[in-house]
């Protein structure tokens, strides 16, 4: 063990043990993180600190301490559709700043952007000319910089307007609206950095970038590189996925984190910059994640013609002082087998559920700000399982409680009782005999640990990644998600139950659709004629925990049934019926 004294400016998470220590300036602190002292941001300060003898009598006992994951709340300070600042630096290329900034004008649908150029000599003629034109209060040009990579984007972060930057190279041009995909990414709350695919301009079937590798799992340093580089993109997944960083090229984040990490290392001033990014990035405990699912262009040294610059070779040499002399990186995540996985748009329930976990075994907790409604349910969970690598992956509202003192281990003594699961929840239904039997363990108890059913209700749903199951993203909005994937996994052959675990829904249901012709009620419809279109040849007749459908007229009509409130264990009320052509 040694004490240290954190002599940053800004503040900083360190390892502590399994779980991340949050630091102020001044801080001083016993760790067993001996490499902390080489890295420039501690100040050993001599014997560590004594530790108690005597233990309060109503301590937790060493060994049986809460679990508290790693939580990023910041991104549920920021408003509801944040400004994105695309930080560009630029020099001469007649012709190719103006071809990125059209294609991010004919691409971007995003709600609210701005484009910042820092201008670093740009002599041509033409390139000035195009200056003058497009200037705007939308895209600022700022001239007479000196180039260094990363005291020019500094410059513009602090000059930036936006709650999120996006750093994109003069010669990276979208090929779709590229930025609002990555930005839905970065709602997320464990991801730091998000990059992209990109390919050739020479050859768009050519991989450019696909994320940066620099570390093993355990830590060891790789060789710096580029995943998946000059290959074919038709012979690799679109499957988006973590990798350990992303090149500036492309490279979107909140501000709020660059500036927590201190933003760019001025110290490197050609190349490397974005290495030491996702690397103290990862410090504060996020992930990096590269967008595969389609790919945009880049040019790549457009305006620096190579690597082997003066400059460049000092940037390799301090990064090999900064990093790798120091051993293995220590931050590298280790898999967790449980996640939380929540769409969120209260900052205030989300911490009520955080808290109300207790749990000794390791977990992920992660939601997606999706204040703005920039995701609808399905794609926002099917992105989140994307990001996480554990296998049970829990699924919830952001209005429930764990009740359960140790949920993770409840699961774990349940699920050998039932084989090979599809979907469990806490709340569902199933037709027996064309009546609908509903079971609820956040409201009741039952002698049995599980019950088999058709559909869960979504309010908290858990399911095993190694099943591969997908929202179906055709269902465009709010509600019967939780069917749908359902749904899937009895096409598989899996079994769905309610299971005995106490979690508490605490709004009971949807109170905020009623009879009359408001959004919600109409959405609310419209996705349950959309789910039974679906499904309707292989279950013709099924039920969740608020509809009921059923297949009419020799198959050419179909009765759904609505009920407003729950009808599980309960007579139906409010019920309003509907027949559709199939």
């Amino acid at each position: 063990m040694v004490k240290l004294k954190y002599i940053g400016d800004r503040p900083m998470r360190v390892p502590d043990g399994s779980t991340q220590r949050l630091l102020q300036p001044g801080d001083v602190f016993n760790t067993r993180h001996e490499h902390l002292k080489k890295m420039g941001y501690f100040q050993e300060v001599g014997k560590e600190i004594p530790m108690k003898k005597t233990i309060p009598k109503n301590a937790i006992p060493q060994g049986n301490k809460k679990y508290r994951p790693f939580v990023g709340y910041t991104k549920m300070d920021r408003t509801s559709n944040p400004k994105i600042s695309i930080c560009i630096v630029s020099k001469d290329g007649d012709g190719v700043i103006q071809r990125c900034v059209d294609a991010i004008e004919e691409h971007v649908n995003y709600s609210d952007y701005e484009v910042l150029i820092c201008d670093t000599g740009t002599t041509d003629k033409n390139v000035l000319e195009y200056y003058k034109k497009v200037e705007s209060e939308k895209i600022k040009i700022f001239m007479g910089h000196t180039y260094n990579f990363s005291r020019n984007n500094n410059f513009l972060v602090r000059e930036s307007n936006g709650e999120v930057v996006l750093f994109l190279n003069n010669d990276v041009f979208m090929t779709y609206d590229a930025v609002t995909t990555m930005m839905k990414y970065n709602n997320i709350s464990s991801i730091g950095c998000v990059g992209h695919r990109m390919v050739f301009d020479r050859d768009h079937n050519m991989v450019q970038h696909d994320g940066q590798t620099l570390y093993y799992p355990n830590g060891e340093w790789k060789r710096l590189g580029h995943y998946n580089i000059t290959q074919n993109i038709a012979n690799l997944p679109t499957t988006n996925m973590e990798v350990e960083g992303v090149t500036a090229a492309c490279l979107l984040m909140d501000k709020s984190i660059f500036n927590e990490v201190g933003g760019f290392d001025e110290g490197y001033i050609d190349v490397l910059q974005d290495v030491d990014l996702n690397l103290k990035v990862g410090r504060l405990g996020y992930k990096n994640f590269c967008i595969r699912e389609k790919a945009i262009i880049h040019i790549d040294h457009s305006s620096r013609k190579t690597d082997d610059t003066p400059d460049s070779i000092k940037d390799y040499k301090k990064y090999q002082l900064d990093w790798i002399r120091h051993g293995p990186y220590p931050h590298a995540r280790t898999r967790k087998d449980f996640s939380i996985q929540i769409v969120a748009t209260k900052k205030s329930e989300l911490e009520k559920v955080e808290k109300s976990i207790d749990s000794t075994i390791p977990y992920e907790f992660n939601f997606i700000n999706n204040l703005g409604n920039l995701s609808y349910s399905g794609q926002a969970l099917n992105m989140m399982m994307e990001t996480s690598d554990s296998r049970y992956q829990f699924l919830t509202h952001q209005d429930i409680i764990f009740k359960e003192a140790e949920p993770f281990k409840k699961l774990k003594q349940i699920e050998p009782s039932l084989g090979k699961f599809g979907v469990l929840g806490i709340a569902g239904v199933a037709l027996e005999n064309g009546q609908i039997r509903g079971f609820n363990y956040a409201d009741n108890r039952y002698p049995q640990i599980a019950f088999a059913c058709e559909t869960v209700d979504e309010f908290a749903m858990i399911v095993d990644k190694r099943n591969n199951l997908r929202f179906n993203e055709d269902l465009v909005g709010f509600h019967f998600y939780g069917a749908d994937i359902c749904l899937q996994a009895l096409d598989k052959g899996l079994k769905n139950y309610c299971v005995d675990i106490e979690i508490f829904h605490n709004s009971g249901g949807d109170g905020n659709l009623t009879y009359n012709n408001n959004q919600g009620w109409l959405e609310f419809k419209e996705l349950g004629r959309q789910l039974y279109r679906i499904y309707h040849e292989k279950h013709p007749h099924f039920a969740t925990t608020t509809t009921l459908f059923n297949k009419m007229n020799n198959g050419a009509s179909a009765k759904i049934n609505f009920f407003i409130g729950s009808v599980i264990n309960a007579i139906p009320n409010n019920e309003v019926v509907e027949d559709i052509p199939l």
